[in-house]
This record gives C-alpha cells, sequence and structure tokens, in this order.
C-alpha cells in the first residue's frame, strides 16, 4: 500500500520543484541546522559576553573605551585573536538570523504555517526543548499526525532559508 501524501507536502514538494531544489537535499541539511539551533544560540550568547568581559579587561571602563583601546593600542596578537573571536561570533550570528527569518517565512506558508512555526520552536528553536508527548498534547495530535507535521516544518523551514532567505543574500 503506498503511503499517501497530505496537500500540505504535495504544496512544499511543488515549490521545491518550481525553485529546482532538491527537497532530500535540503530538508536533511534544514534537519542538521535545526539540531544544533539551540547549541548555537547558546554559543553565540555565551561568546559575545566573553568576548565583552575580555575587552574590557584589556582597558578598564566601558565597552566604547575598551574597544578604542583594542584598536589603536592593544599588542597585535592580542587583537588579531579578539578580531578572528569577533568575526567567528559574527557568522554564527548572521547564521541565527537567516534561521529566524526562516521562521517567519515559514510562519507566512498558506498552509499550516504557524502551526509549522509552533513545532519549529518548540522541538528544536526556543529555549526549552519539547518532549514528543508533550508535542503530542500541545498539538492535540496522535503520533504519526505529528511525525508528518514535523516532517513538513522541516521541508517548509529548507524552503524558506535556502529558496528564499539565501538567495535573496546572495542577490
Amino acid at each position: 500500500m503506498a503511503k499517501r501524501i497530505s496537500k500540505s507536502m504535495q504544496s512544499l514538494l511543488e515549490l521545491y520543484r518550481i525553485s529546482g531544489l532538491d527537497p532530500v537535499i535540503v530538508s536533511d541539511r534544514a534537519k542538521v541546522l535545526l539540531s544544533i539551533y539551540r547549541q548555537m544560540s547558546w554559543i553565540c550568547t555565551y561568546s559575545a559576553k566573553d568576548q565583552i568581559c575580555e575587552l574590557k579587561e584589556l582597558a578598564t571602563g566601558e565597552l566604547d573605551a575598551a574597544l578604542v583601546y583594542l584598536i589603536n593600542f592593544a599588542p597585535k596578537e592580542k587583537r588579531q585573536i579578539i578580531q578572528d573571536n569577533l568575526l567567528q561570533l559574527f557568522r554564527n550570528r548572521t547564521m541565527l538570523l537567516m534561521c529566524e527569518q526562516a521562521l517567519e517565512e515559514v510562519e507566512s506558508f498558506p498552509e499550516r504555517g504557524e502551526e509549522y512555526k509552533d513545532i519549529l520552536i518548540k522541538k528544536y528553536m526556543g529555549k526549552r526543548k519539547y518532549s514528543e508527548l508533550e508535542m503530542l498534547g500541545e498539538l492535540m495530535v496522535d503520533r504519526s499526525v505529528y511525525y508528518q507535521r514535523k516532517k513538513e516544518a522541516i521541508y517548509a523551514f529548507g524552503l524558506a532559508l535556502w529558496g528564499k532567505i539565501i538567495p535573496g543574500i546572495i542577490n
């Protein structure tokens, strides 16, 4: 017996076809990115606080004074280390912002967009990760429907990120 594809998934697959993207490859990439999102967010926040503390240690006083010190007076090796760390922090923050923009695009998806956003936040992107049991209770659906919607949400996220957000930045 063939597996029935929901209308929402059919719509997503059609959008992938129109975009010229491979839904399997993009959804696999989206799963990987979503699986590390929470950790990446924490690291980005932690690194930013760490960098600010380090800059403040270099020069007593406010952050502005510390940045002036870094630019004008810090030893070259120390300046390079801090610049490299800030660049990595910027890259991580940029990826987080693109994910957040993709999430907003998911929400605007005409079929179940708000539900997909809710699933992505609770499963991958929120401060707290909901368990499967909590997700079933929140969505008021059975396990098979939950897994189908989660798959659709990941497809929608991947399409939003690689089909709209990243091309928009490149162009």
